[in-house]
């Protein structure tokens, strides 16, 4: 019969004005899912790193909060919609393979 080790936090957490902010690399968001996902429902926010720099932040999720701002649609949706193409010949295309010769 072994011992449970605990596997080493290697995030770190701190305090702002909206509550407490942990902070975790990709790695311990790849390892530790579960713990990281548990402090959000707990009202923390995490601060993904990557290579040392923030790149993402973890949150709880609220129903009530837009998931889009409004008018803030993604600048390449509808990007062709002015250009009479039909869509299913452009993917074949796409995807057919390359003729050398």
């Amino acid at each position: 019969m072994g011992i449970a080790v605990p596997a080493p936090q290697s995030y770190t957490s701190f305090c702002n004005l909206r509550g407490v902010t942990v902070e975790a690399t990709t790695k311990d968001l790849r390892l530790h899912t579960r713990e990281l996902i548990a402090a959000t429902d707990r009202g923390e926010e995490v601060i993904i790193t990557w290579r040392g720099k923030p790149r993402a932040r973890l949150i709880a999720f609220d129903p009530e909060r837009p998931v889009v701002a409004p008018g803030g649609r993604n600048p390449a949706f509808g990007l062709w919609r002015d250009r009479n193409i039909d869509v299913d010949a452009e993917v074949r295309a796409l995807r057919a393979p390359r003729r050398f010769g």
